[in-house]
């Protein structure tokens, strides 16, 4: 197995532009490099040769992320709700990534991938769903082994700076055109979470070993390690979980 090292953000954020197809591919990578470092070695600490991960929700950090597994000898799967999504993104980098096909949102007879993966990961993806949370989660149950690990987060709806906007009369939530819209072939926010919230809903199929706030991604460094540091975990802009399946 590959020796285990960090990938700070800038580092993946040259690794991705290989796999930039637009002007506004480069801008996302560069915006959201932190958080895609922080998905990374989130991960990293929990593989062993051999693994099963899948990753729900296909992005541009996907190509990389298939690359590193390969170095970790671990097999890497994007799952994704039809055939016809990753048309929807017109990246050709995504050609390679190996797919199956579920749809977390809708009830299911059976389930192709079920018990088959080690860890899944679910980061930033369920507040974009239109379906119930419940059944979403329970669904990705399925696609685990029993013990298997979810890693995901969610944006904290009560974090400082929504309760600060709303104290200025700033209105927190998306335009209904960029709900809508959405990004990377689906919706907006939908919805935002609370500790309490993420805590109940994972209750019924998972045990809870780690959660807490990260706050903000993109800030330069040193407020970053201010705010992550004093801030209390509740007031967080992301909430970071780590769950065992029951």
């Amino acid at each position: 197995m590959a020796k285990f090292k960090k990938y700070d953000p800038d580092s993946i954020f040259h690794s991705l532009l290989e796999f930039c197809m637009s002007e506004d591919d480069r801008d996302y990578v560069s915006f959201h490099r932190f958080r895609f470092s922080k998905i990374i070695n989130n991960l990293l600490p929990h593989l062993k040769s051999g693994m099963k991960v899948a990753n729900i929700g296909l992005s541009i950090l996907d190509p990389l992320m298939l690359k590193i597994m390969e170095e970790y000898s671990v097999d890497y799967t994007v799952i994704v709700p039809d055939d016809k999504f990753p048309d929807l993104l017109h990246n050709t980098s995504f050609d390679a990534i190996p797919k199956c096909t579920y749809d977390v949102t809708i009830r299911h007879e059976s389930v192709t991938c079920r018990n088959e993966f080690d860890i899944v990961m679910f980061y930033e993806v369920m507040e974009h769903l239109l379906a119930p949370d419940e059944l979403i989660l329970s669904n990705i149950s399925m696609l685990l082994k029993n013990g298997g690990l979810l890693l995901g987060s969610v944006p904290n709806a009560v974090a400082i700076e929504s309760r600060l906007a709303v104290l200025l009369g700033r209105n927190i939530f998306w335009s209904k055109e960029n709900l809508i819209n959405g990004v990377y072939g689906g919706y907006g926010h939908l919805r935002l979470y609370t500790f309490s919230e993420i805590l109940d809903l994972l209750h019924p199929n998972f045990s809870v070993t780690k959660i807490y706030g990260y706050s903000p991604y993109n800030y330069p460094l040193n407020m970053r390690w201010l705010l992550n540091r004093f801030l209390p975990k509740t007031l967080r802009s992301v909430i970071f979980f780590e769950a065992i399946k029951k």
